[in-house]
């Protein structure tokens, strides 16, 4: 089926986007993570305008999976900054990326998948694939759009995350902040970066999480004191942005993510083993360690090696069958297995 025209009255209207609010940098090991923003843009000006405010130099930065590859970057100094945040500044979605881009995007219940029809192709729904498998294949990726009061405006910035922690933690703050934005308003917040660590049974792991804190006291936002004046859009409504503002499915790597810095793999592998640790009356974090012990995993900051993710996925298959059952757990976090022969 062909595509037909949208009346342009029906067309969502979006901001346009100034660049982007990087966690980390790509070197010759992978991606590294930064205690401080590092800003991308296509444009020259605005980047070093901002190395003069928050430091650090403007330079050029190519990327083949950016778009366009040619922009320019800065690394700052500072690990906070001031933004208004516009309505509908975050996007959540559990989203399974390839080579080809994005496959699918879900919210934990429906689905959204591309599927060819003839002509082309359009968007399907389905039940969310990953609770039908009984797998989680996708990962959660939070995308952030906010807008720097101090430098010439162009449009929003956006930060990418796929973090575990920035999915459980920026929505609840960033809903109480549109609820103060229903009306068109922009709010006054700080964006800043925060380095954690956690212990592991791989060992111990840092990793960078974004934060938002309101500019105002909750007796301020009583009082109303947290609105900006409203921005109007055209004078007949106000300065808002597409909920959905990310990246369409079936994309290629234009969009890419490289906040991978901030992922727990602990996290997803206990999601991936959450159904068969309650199969088994096993704790799924403890379990989801015991596995990455088992296959040698060193760190929980990056993700397994081929043969590591296939050793974990035959662990998987082998308690689904029902032919390897986890007893208990070591005092070094190590599983008791029990081997059972099939009949």
């Amino acid at each position: 089926m062909a595509r037909l025209p949208t009346p342009l009255a029906a067309m969502d209207s979006r901001i346009p986007e100034a660049g982007r609010i990087r966690l980390g940098i790509k070197t010759g090991k992978g991606m590294t993570s930064l205690d401080t923003f590092r800003f991308t843009s296509p444009d020259f000006d605005v980047i070093k305008r901002l190395a003069i405010l928050y430091g650090g130099e403007a330079k050029p930065w190519r990327d083949p999976k950016a778009s366009p590859p040619d922009q320019y970057e800065v690394i700052t100094k500072v690990k906070e900054l001031d933004v208004y945040l516009p309505a509908d500044a975050l996007s959540v979605w559990y989203e399974l990326w390839s080579g080809g881009g994005v496959q699918r995007r879900c919210d934990g219940e429906s689905c959204q998948v591309p599927r060819v029809v003839p002509g082309g192709w359009e968007m399907g729904e389905s039940p969310c694939i990953c609770l039908a498998r009984q797998q989680m294949e996708c990962r959660p990726y939070t995308r952030m759009n906010v807008i720097l009061p101090t430098i010439p405006f162009r449009g929003v910035w956006r930060l990418e995350t796929k973090g575990w922690n920035a999915a459980k933690e920026l929505p609840g703050m960033v809903n109480i902040i549109e609820a103060m934005t229903r009306q068109g308003r922009l709010v006054e917040a700080k964006l800043h970066v925060e380095r954690r660590a956690q212990q592991t049974p791989a060992g111990k792991r840092n990793f960078v999480v974004p934060g938002v804190t309101l500019k105002h006291t909750a007796e301020d936002m009583l009082a109303g004191a947290a609105n900006l004046t409203a921005v109007a859009a055209g004078g007949t409504g106000a300065l808002t942005m597409a909920a959905l503002d990310t990246p369409p499915l079936g994309s290629g790597a234009a969009d890419i993510i490289d906040a991978e810095v901030v992922e727990n793999y602990l996290d997803v592998l206990t999601d991936r083993v959450a159904p068969l640790a309650q199969q088994h009356g096993v704790d799924a974090r403890r379990l989801a360690g015991a596995i990455g012990i088992a296959v040698g995993l060193s760190s929980w900051y990056e993700e397994p090696k081929a043969d590591q993710e296939a050793r974990i996925a035959q662990a998987i298959e082998k308690m689904k069958a029902g032919t390897l059952k986890p007893l208990g757990f070591n005092p070094n976090g190590s599983a008791i297995w029990k081997q059972v022969t099939p009949d």
